[in-house]
């Protein structure tokens, strides 16, 4: 996901054609939207751009038990969104940031 190229304001229209014309841009940036087009995970990169925050603190402000956080974050840490510190014995996530 690393490869998508995301318009940036200053782009010509020219600039932004060009890149729209692009399968791989379109494709990658559809699906980076779908990505984040769940308002659960959308909160989640919301609060993680605001604050480091533990794995626990996260599902509780989310509202969400561990079952479903861990599935939402999964989806977004496959997509390179978050990254997450690990207890050492444990090899759970222990915080998250962006």
């Amino acid at each position: 996901m690393r490869e998508l190229v995301w318009l940036a304001p200053t782009a010509t229209i020219h600039e932004a054609t060009m890149m729209i014309n692009d399968e791989r841009v379109r494709n990658a940036a559809s699906d980076m939207l779908m990505t984040i087009g769940n308002s659960h995970r959308l909160l989640i990169l919301k609060l993680l751009l605001e604050q480091e925050v533990s794995v626990g603190q996260l599902g509780h402000t989310v509202g969400l038990n561990q079952s479903a956080l861990s599935q939402h974050l999964a989806k977004s840490r496959d997509k390179d969104l978050y990254q997450s510190s690990m207890k050492p014995t444990l090899g759970i996530p222990k915080c998250c940031r962006i």
